[in-house]
């Protein structure tokens, strides 16, 4: 396969853009713990579902350790795109800190689950991406078997799967990672991830 990545979106976001994705990410950053079989805590999930209520995507499959949304005008094809994101942490407390620069904070995944919500919620991502939110992404990764699960039990015609995931970004810590927090733009590696996924189709 050949991957296309067309920026369609611009490495400037928006100020409203700016401002959509500090209020998601400060909604999602909290507490999401599971046991390996399913949620202990599952304060971030909920958000999750109650943020995507209501909105073009419908949630399609729900499983004890994960979440998978699709377009409500989908035409899933062959080559359709999964997305996917891990929703559970191993954070006690979970916090967002802002000054005029950075944004520092608890953001394994958050950083991610906030990215793809405004993606959603904006209608940036093609009809053909299915997004999936998954859990025990520490141990066995179980919230990916079961999105592996529905995807081979309905026919789904996944032909490519991206995984977001926050990694080695820590801030005085290997629990606290810091962004780029400025009106114009997000940090320029994160800016591109977002439009990559954004943007990726099949050639």
């Amino acid at each position: 396969m050949v991957f296309c990545l067309r920026l369609s979106l611009s490495l400037s976001i928006m100020k409203n853009d700016n401002l959509m994705y500090e209020e998601l990410l400060r909604y999602l950053t909290v507490v999401s713990r599971d046991n390996g079989a399913e949620f202990t805590v599952a304060d971030r999930r909920d958000v999750l579902m109650q943020l995507l209520s209501g909105s073009d995507y419908e949630l399609v499959s729900q499983t004890p350790l994960s979440l998978v949304y699709a377009r409500k005008d989908a035409e899933l094809v062959h080559g359709s795109v999964l997305i996917s994101s891990h929703i559970d942490s191993v954070y006690e407390n979970c916090f967002v800190e802002d000054s005029d620069e950075y944004w520092k904070g608890t953001f394994d995944n958050s950083a991610t689950n906030a990215a793809l919500v405004m993606l959603m919620l904006t209608k940036r991502l093609p009809t053909n991406v299915i997004v999936a939110f998954t859990g025990d992404e520490e141990l066995d990764s179980r919230g990916t078997l079961e999105v592996t699960e529905f995807i081979v039990d309905k026919g789904v015609p996944v032909g490519n799967i991206v995984v977001l995931d926050v990694t080695n970004g820590g801030w005085e810590s290997e629990v606290a990672f810091s962004m780029a927090a400025t009106t114009a733009s997000f940090s320029p590696n994160f800016s591109a991830a977002m439009a990559a996924a954004a943007s990726l189709s099949v050639a």
